[in-house]
């Protein structure tokens, strides 16, 4: 009978080992792969769609083995994932952690200590339960597990310890090797982005930043060094003061008169070339100043982009402090007054009539209002200060408001008291009643 309970049409067919004729049975031996060729065989024959299967037809008609296939999600992950909107364990430890795990083990070097390293620097953990092994975030390791063969076949107590040796626990991560980090962790809490989004938004970025290198190339092949004229000018002064010696020469026929305007002459020159070197040495100050009298490093060009609103450039300063691992400045529990938006949600720097724009190396924007701070903007969260008054709070607020607007929108969570969201919001529905092209739109309410 046909039945069509699952995603594909199938039957179901039971096959007589034992020959109706002869009587002898049919030897089980590699039964699974014949099976598995046949059906390819017959697929073909009958033009039926190829099945996934362990063989597969390959180059000249040869059926071959197929590759390696992950096993599926377990049961309850995917639903997690559609009905929470949060990345589920399972899924962050396959993105995390299974390529590494792959590389371990066919480097034939795997041990347990480095699993549970491998592990560790994503925030996850290794323990027995049960018969077997479990994953589980380190950072809460009462949390959710997730069966640790799921995330990579090879995982399994019984296939490990048959090469490695018996199960070992976790060693002491409380040395300060910077190999015992922790470089990400899961994050259940958090939304789940598009993960094509995402991967749209880091190409735009990369590209846009080599488009900024090849300009900076294309800046240090055309810079040419200012010319001061300093061999012309030092052999003026020189032609001067020996024109004036052939005309005491000439004129003076006194040979100490003319020995003594000889050493005046001399005397004189001296002393215009020292003037000229003082006149020289403050041009090239100045040129220096200005950023003139050599090509500028990457960086101090990259400023100089900045500060005349490339966004890229502006990317690029927030990039040069992550990739230094300098101190973040995420807000914590005990941080308010910010809106929080989506990591490296980069923005321009905005010059505003009622505001001095200030940038800093670090990318930080800084927007100053009678010499004070009223917002700042560090990327990933915008954070609003309070104002000398009620008037300039209240602009504070539609500033911050409209900065937040023109981000991308894949996360944005205001942090603070019941008076602040209250205020931000309000600011947002004046930005969404304007009617403008940007969005004031809270994710996370």
């Amino acid at each position: 009978a046909i039945h069509q309970d699952t995603d594909n049409t199938h039957c179901h067919v039971a096959v007589n080992r034992v020959n109706p004729i002869t009587y002898k049975a049919a030897a089980l031996w590699n039964d699974a792969d014949t099976l598995q060729k046949s059906c390819r065989v017959l697929e073909r024959k009958y033009g039926f769609i190829q099945d996934n299967g362990s063989w597969q037809w390959g180059v000249n008609d040869q059926l071959v083995r197929a590759p390696f296939r992950y096993g599926s999600a377990p049961q309850g992950t995917v639903p997690l994932q559609v009905y929470s909107n949060t990345e589920s364990l399972y899924h962050y430890a396959v993105r995390e952690v299974r390529e590494k795990l792959s590389e371990l083990i066919k480097s034939r070097e795997i041990t347990w200590r480095k699993i549970h390293l491998a592990l560790h620097e994503r925030g996850l953990g290794l323990r027995e339960q049960g018969e077997g092994l479990v994953i589980y975030d380190f950072l809460r390791p009462e949390g959710p597990v997730v069966k640790a063969s799921s995330v990579h076949p090879t995982l399994t107590k019984f296939r490990l310890e048959a090469h490695i040796g018996a199960f070992e626990g976790p060693p002491t991560f409380e040395h300060e090797e910077w190999s015992y980090g922790i470089f990400s962790s899961y994050q259940p809490e958090f939304e789940l982005r598009d993960k094509d989004v995402r991967f749209d938004r880091r190409q735009a970025r990369a590209e846009a930043r080599l488009d900024l290198k090849m300009r900076y190339k294309r800046y240090r092949e055309g810079w040419e060094k200012p010319d001061l004229h300093v061999k012309d000018r030092y052999q003026q002064v020189a032609a001067r003061y020996q024109a004036m010696k052939a005309d005491v020469k000439r004129s003076q026929h006194d040979p100490l008169l003319r020995k003594l305007l000889y050493r005046v002459a001399e005397f004189d020159r001296m002393k215009a070339m020292a003037e000229l070197r003082i006149e020289l040495r403050d041009e090239r100050q100045a040129l220096a100043e200005k950023g003139l009298l050599r090509p500028l490093a990457y960086r101090s060009w990259v400023e100089q982009q900045a500060l005349r609103g490339d966004v890229a450039a502006v990317s690029q300063l927030r990039g040069f402090v992550y990739r230094e691992k300098r101190k973040e400045r995420t807000p914590d529990g005990g941080f308010d007054r910010v809106i929080q938006c989506g990591q490296a949600d980069d923005s321009a720097v905005y010059h505003l009539r009622s505001y001095t724009s200030h940038l800093h190396r670090d990318g930080t924007v800084e927007y100053l209002r009678d010499g004070r701070a009223g917002v700042i903007d560090r990327g990933d969260f915008v954070h609003v200060k309070p104002g000398f008054n009620d008037d300039d709070e209240l602009d504070n607020y539609r500033l911050a408001a409209n900065l937040v607007s023109t981000k991308s929108g894949d996360a944005v969570r205001i942090i603070g008291d019941d008076q602040f969201v209250d205020q931000v919001l309000d600011a947002g529905c004046g930005v969404n009643h304007r009617g403008s092209q940007y969005v004031f739109q809270v994710t996370d309410p």
